[in-house]
């Protein structure tokens, strides 16, 4: 069964012997209202009913209590208000129906019936009779006692709005203790397979874990909704700083970012290599073969431009098949430190090295392809070959090319018994540095 709050709260005091709750009223408010404030939205109009009244309790006070009892959800049973600023709203879509709110000291999550109504800088106060506080995977979040989330306006009173909450600047060790706070990390990057891809996957609408390290080994997950409005943006390559909310998922500390906007990484990466890298190619298919020729070497099927995944070069076979599709030249003369990311969909294939992704530096550009010296690249990650799913590859290391003139060639090859082998061409991206 739930305890009240008030049973615990007293607990709470006598261990730490605390005669006076309210002892830390104003120095929690004057640190609150400190924040200097800055303009970039337009926000809803605060309530202008009368706030109701209650016993002051500070966000650090709510946590305590819960972690102190062995039960797992606590009712506040009697005139209780806490205040705070939100320090991250669900307007950009990364997190759902939530909102995280912080005093001078710690965070607290709160849970919503719906999305909007508190935003990012808005100062508010909780009027907590009759609310809860429980963990939602270790996470500790304000919720209503029935579980379906807050209804703002009988529980939130805006105090002021266009607060700036300044992030802490924390290691990666550090984040444990910072839970529900808006935090800053310094010299970081994203793990090298996770610098070709986006944030998360716009198209699916799915989210993504990103890899984030510091120069001494230790990481961190950066998660992403695919609902996420910066979700389709490329993920930086360099070492620098990124803000965001510390959050956790069971046993799983993780970074939710507010704005790409507000990932600055330019400088150079922990292994001494340059976080600029040039795009040398990138297709897409939004609309036909773009930089790409199709060859039918054997088969009655060819390939051919499909409206999926936002635009994409698609093979299909009912029979023995060889086809290729083969890109212009691509020049790496200038540049080193070359990779290569794929989006791909397959279906149907019983043997996916069947299907590949082959290099040449001796095509002539026109000719049919299967006579000259091609390599096949082996991805670090491909799809299993039984869905229609879109996948992003991650890098791929093509250097041993650089300073070379290439041919990039998707190479289709199935036998009589093929019943529909599917194999979808959504995007291919070519990336190195400039000499």
């Amino acid at each position: 069964m739930p305890t009240g709050f008030s049973d615990v709260l007293q607990k709470n005091l006598q261990m730490k012997n605390i005669l006076n709750l309210r002892l830390g009223i104003f120095a929690m408010l004057a640190a609150m209202f400190a924040f200097t404030s800055c303009v970039d939205n337009e926000f809803d109009t605060p309530p202008t009913s009368a706030a109701p009244t209650g016993t002051v309790l500070t966000i650090q006070q709510i946590r305590d209590s819960l972690d102190n009892t062995s039960n797992e959800t606590i009712i506040f049973d009697q005139d209780y208000v806490v205040y705070g600023v939100i320090s991250m709203d669900d307007k950009s879509g990364n997190i759902y129906k939530t909102a995280y709110m912080q005093d001078g000291e710690a965070g607290i999550a709160l849970h919503f019936n719906s999305s909007g109504g508190v935003y990012q800088g808005d100062s508010i106060m909780v009027y907590l009779k009759g609310l809860k506080v429980s963990k939602y995977a270790e996470l500790p979040q304000i919720d209503a006692v029935d579980g379906d989330g807050l209804e703002i306006d009988s529980v939130i009173y805006k105090k002021q709005t266009l607060v700036h909450v300044e992030p802490k600047v924390v290691t990666i060790h550090q984040l444990a203790n910072n839970q529900c706070q808006l935090v800053k990390l310094e010299g970081v990057e994203f793990s090298s397979s996770d610098t070709s891809q986006t944030w998360s996957d716009a198209i699916n609408l799915e989210t993504k874990n990103l890899t984030l390290k510091a120069c001494d080994g230790s990481e961190i997950i950066v998660r992403t909704s695919g609902y996420a409005n910066f979700a389709g943006e490329p993920v930086p390559n360099g070492n620098g700083t990124l803000i965001a909310i510390v959050g956790q998922f069971n046993s799983d500390m993780q970074l939710y970012i507010r704005s790409a906007d507000e990932v600055v990484m330019e400088g150079t990466r922990c292994d001494g290599s340059s976080s600029t890298l040039e795009t040398i190619l990138n297709e897409g298919f939004t609309s036909d073969f773009g930089s790409f020729t199709a060859f039918s070497i054997t088969g009655s099927n060819a390939w051919e431009y499909a409206d999926y995944d936002n635009g994409c070069m698609k093979m299909a076979s009912f029979g023995g098949n060889e086809d290729w599709l083969v890109s212009s030249a691509i020049d790496l003369t200038n540049h080193n430190s070359s990779l290569l990311a794929l989006r791909e969909a397959i279906n149907h294939i019983d043997d996916i090295a069947n299907l590949q992704i082959v290099v040449s530096t001796d095509y002539d550009g026109t000719s049919s392809p299967e006579t000259f010296t091609w390599n096949a690249l082996t991805l670090p990650t491909r799809p299993a070959g039984d869905s229609w799913t879109f996948f992003d590859s991650g890098s791929v290391d093509i250097s041993a090319y650089d300073g070379q003139t290439i041919y990039i060639a998707f190479k289709y090859t199935t036998s009589t018994s093929s019943a529909g082998s599917t194999w979808e061409v959504g995007e291919i991206i070519i990336q190195a540095e400039h000499n």
